[in-house]
């Protein structure tokens, strides 16, 4: 009989039509899942291996000109809807809202995992809030591993 082991989901994910990545933690290692509608890969980690987790931020600058783009199409929304076009007026709205959610969506920052034979991407924290509050999770765990003799 196998024994099972407990993980912990982390922060972030990434997510697009048909396919997610995440992170989990297990006892001695990071457990990467990349899933699609028919398979899952899974690419373990271990605690000790690690030698660097890499954190950039600043992401594409496609966010910025979405999110510009949303504020004046929310202007347009405004200002078509005062003078009773209503027809422009929504589909500037509908606008607004898709680039608004699309721009706050993108990744603002990039994270790779660096251990000795590979450097791999970490999508899944493509959020600087969610790789922050991950990346204080891995710490204590990488550090106690890496004090004890192997």
């Amino acid at each position: 009989m196998t024994d099972r082991i407990a993980y912990k989901k982390l922060p972030g994910f990434a997510s697009a039509p048909f396919r997610r990545r995440s992170l989990y933690a297990g006892p001695d290692h990071v457990l990467s899942v990349r899933s699609s509608a028919y398979m899952e890969e899974y690419r373990r980690f271990y605690f000790r291996d690690i030698q660097a987790i890499v954190l950039s931020e600043g992401g594409s600058g496609w966010s910025y000109y979405l999110l510009a783009s949303a504020a004046f199409l929310f202007l347009m929304f405004l200002l078509l809807g005062y003078s009773w076009h209503l027809i422009f007026s929504g589909l500037c709205g509908a606008g607004a809202l898709c680039a608004f959610v699309i721009g706050v969506r993108l990744p603002n920052c990039a994270c790779y995992l660096k251990t000795a034979t590979t450097t791999e991407p970490l999508p899944s924290l493509g959020r600087l809030r969610a790789a922050r509050r991950t990346l204080a999770i891995l710490r204590p765990l990488i550090e106690t591993a890496q004090e004890t003799p192997h």
